[in-house]
């Protein structure tokens, strides 16, 4: 079972599919991505330049800020997993900060029913 797999397994729950911009620095560099699945517990982003990309590595936290369509939310996690699928550069974040505020644009999408 390879990572990816893995982090979705201990990670149950309910999952949405979202296809969310999601802005951060990481090493001094501006990074972007785009948040592919999200959980209340954390989401799976994905880079469509990933010879762009600074050297992501487990344990490294984010600070960032997505842009749904309810409006941008800022939202802090911990990289849990790395990998590759389909030819993109993936990795799994695990939230560490998430706003408490239902009217939160994260919070807006994790509780639509759409």
């Amino acid at each position: 079972m390879n990572a990816i797999a893995k982090f979705q397994k201990r990670h149950g729950g309910m999952r949405t599919i979202e296809f969310c911009p999601v802005s951060f620095e990481h090493r001094g560099q501006s990074c972007h991505a785009i948040m592919h699945d999200l959980s209340s517990g954390g989401a799976q982003l994905v880079a469509f330049n990933s010879h762009e990309y600074p050297s992501l590595t487990l344990g490294d936290q984010l600070a960032m800020n997505v842009r749904t369509p309810y409006g941008e939310s800022a939202v802090k996690g911990n990289v849990r997993w790395i990998g590759e699928k389909n030819g993109h550069f993936n990795w799994g974040v695990e939230f560490s900060s998430l706003a408490t505020d239902t009217k939160d644009p994260i919070r807006c999408m994790m509780d639509s029913p759409w």
